[in-house]
């Protein structure tokens, strides 16, 4: 968990301790988020976005799940 949280636009990558930042698309029609060429579905709840990577940079050595929570 990053701490302190990072703003909406940022992502933190827990396990190194620092904070990526990408700007990407999304859609609640069709569930899912863009970063770049690479599609992933996302689950949209009122307070917060669960992504899972299957495909792209953020899912070397298998799938990989990151909720942004307000």
């Amino acid at each position: 968990m990053c701490d302190p949280s990072p703003p909406p636009d940022a992502l933190c990558d827990a396990g190194n301790g620092r904070e990526i930042e990408d700007t990407g698309l999304y859609s609640r029609e069709t569930g899912d988020v863009t970063f770049g060429v690479d599609t992933n579905p996302a689950n949209f709840e009122a307070t917060q976005v669960v992504i899972t990577f299957s495909v792209g940079p953020y899912s070397v050595g298998g799938p990989a799940i990151w909720r942004y929570t307000r």
